[in-house]
């Protein structure tokens, strides 16, 4: 039996006891709303109180219950897809009956839903929308859950730090507890004191029930701000002790999967594949990269699997990611699939896949569309992005969009990248720098290039800045510092490195002659 036929059975049966929820029924299905089958037999009873005009505080409290912490979510994440359709209409249409009953904090709800829905339900202007109408009611659950998105621009939402900050201290100031959970978290993009934001946090955790605490927070300030990974792993281990929590599953497996920290792979994969069952939208996403890349466990179905899962809640880095699986696995090759996948993150305005789609279109022959390539970078370049201004430049360089070498246009370009500290416009800026390529050579501008380029640890400019140090160009003549450059970019393997080094202990320059050495760097 699909499941619009079983919800319309278990509303049938609900509606017919009208009974009032008693505490026994109440108190049961608040333990059990994990559970997907229990939360929609939750729904049913609540539904069918509206219905039959049975709503009591048990029926308030647990139609609470049902929208915390992504317990509606987690309802419809295992869904095939023509019962995630049933799923969505099911919830919006409850949603709208507690609107229609005076229910102010359902319009966060509902907007909520559409904000987290599947393709194609999500519907942002909707979202907002909803929500909005909450905000305007003073509701203090919209007001703290919109401004807590509308802060971060979290899926999409418009972004406006002050606005949401306001709306979550107004929150506050109506005596919404959990307020304090989500301005707490806008302190971790600030610069602020560590000790006393470890202290607030431990402080409001232990003032709220285990599911609300911020272990996940806690972990986040120790891993990111602190480095400290071994604090982190506790605070994320305690979240789960004490409420099972998705998030520091998703946290942990991280850090193991990732080899920062011992443990086992099997047991992370387990807890990655739990906390996306709860809408962790990263957690599908990080399972499609495990899979495509780890070699042990490599399984490219599995990692289309867990890329398709992301993307049907919009995910746009897995879109990325899988239309690579497309365009550059030969065993799955599909480049019209690949394509596909490259605008529909590009219609969301994700700059990797404009660089990808334009990088693609001028390296693959067959599909050699030169104009729509540069149309592609020269918006993600506009954008702010830091690959795009070096790939048109290499374009320029290359006669890629014209019949002649345009080095001026390139070097442009370049010292466009540099300023967004892209790696390999610094690199080439040196070498533009040494070689004069858009006038007379710069030895000055070439050592800061260089240097710059080396600070980033790349083994190019370690080579080329030893090239300097070999002709005095730029630095006094060094062929010791020269050979300590070629030394570190060899023990690196940077092929040219190794060949330059075997010169080196062939003549015996700045080291003894030494044949056998000489014969392995070769």
């Amino acid at each position: 039996m699909k499941l619009k036929s079983l919800y319309e059975s278990l509303l049938n049966e609900k509606k017919q006891t009208q009974n009032p929820l008693s505490n026994e029924v109440f108190d049961r299905l608040v333990k059990e709303l994990d559970q997907p089958g229990k939360w929609f037999e939750a729904m049913a009873v609540c539904e069918a109180a509206l219905d039959v005009g049975l709503v009591n505080d048990n029926v308030q409290k647990l139609r609470r219950e049902m929208f915390v912490n992504g317990k509606e979510l987690h309802s419809g994440a295992t869904l095939n897809e023509t019962d995630y359709i049933d799923w969505f209409a099911q919830v919006v249409d409850f949603n709208k009956k507690l609107i229609d009953a005076g229910i102010d904090e359902a319009w966060v709800e509902l907007g909520s839903i559409y904000l987290n829905a599947r393709y194609p339900f999500r519907d942002i202007k909707k979202a907002e929308q909803y929500m909005l109408e909450g905000v305007k009611l003073n509701d203090p659950l919209a007001l703290a859950y919109y401004g807590y998105h509308h802060y971060f621009g979290i899926g999409n939402i418009s972004v406006n730090k002050e606005e949401g900050k306001k709306m979550m201290l107004k929150a506050q100031e109506l005596g919404f507890a959990k307020a304090i959970a989500y301005l707490l978290t806008t302190k971790f993009d600030t610069d602020t004191d560590l000790p006393t934001y470890e202290k607030e946090i431990l402080q409001y955790s232990a003032s709220v029930k285990p599911a609300d605490q911020l272990w996940h927070l806690l972990g986040n300030v120790y891993r990111d701000k602190e480095q400290n990974l071994s604090k982190a792993l506790e605070a994320y281990e305690k979240g789960i002790e004490l409420a099972d929590d998705p998030y520091c599953k998703y946290q942990k497996a991280v850090l193991i999967l990732t080899e920062k920290t011992e443990g086992d792979f099997d047991e992370a994969l387990a807890m990655m594949k739990d906390a996306s069952e709860w809408n962790i939208i990263y957690a599908m996403s990080f399972l499609g990269q495990f899979y495509c890349f780890n070699e042990q466990y490599l399984n490219i179905e599995k990692a289309i699997e867990w890329y398709k899962k992301a993307i049907s809640y919009c995910d746009v880095s897995a879109m990325v990611n899988l239309a690579l699986v497309y365009l550059y696995n030969e065993d799955y090759q599909d480049i019209d699939k690949g394509l596909k996948y490259l605008d529909r993150a590009i219609e969301q305005n994700e700059l990797r896949a404009m660089n990808e789609k334009g990088h693609f279109l001028l390296e693959n022959s067959e599909r050699n569309e030169i104009n729509q390539a540069k149309i592609l970078l020269e918006k993600a370049c506009e954008m702010g992005d830091e690959y795009a201004p070096f790939r048109l430049g290499v374009g320029y360089q290359n006669a890629e969009f014209q019949e002649t070498y345009e080095y001026k246009k390139a070097y442009e370009y370049y010292i466009l990248a540099a300023e967004r500290n892209n790696l390999h416009a610094i690199e080439l800026l040196g070498r533009y720098c040494r070689m004069g390529l858009t006038g007379e050579a710069n030895p000055e501008k070439t050592i800061e290039y260089f240097q710059r380029a080396i600070d980033m640890d790349s083994n190019y400019a370690r080579v080329e800045l030893a090239i300097c140090y070999e002709d005095g160009f730029g630095v006094e003549q060094d062929s010791h510092k020269a050979f300590e450059l070629l030394k570190k970019a060899a023990d690196n393997d940077y092929p040219y490195a190794h060949s330059k080094l075997g010169g080196y202990y062939m003549n015996g320059v700045a080291t003894e002659k030494n044949l056998d050495l000489a014969f392995e760097h070769f």
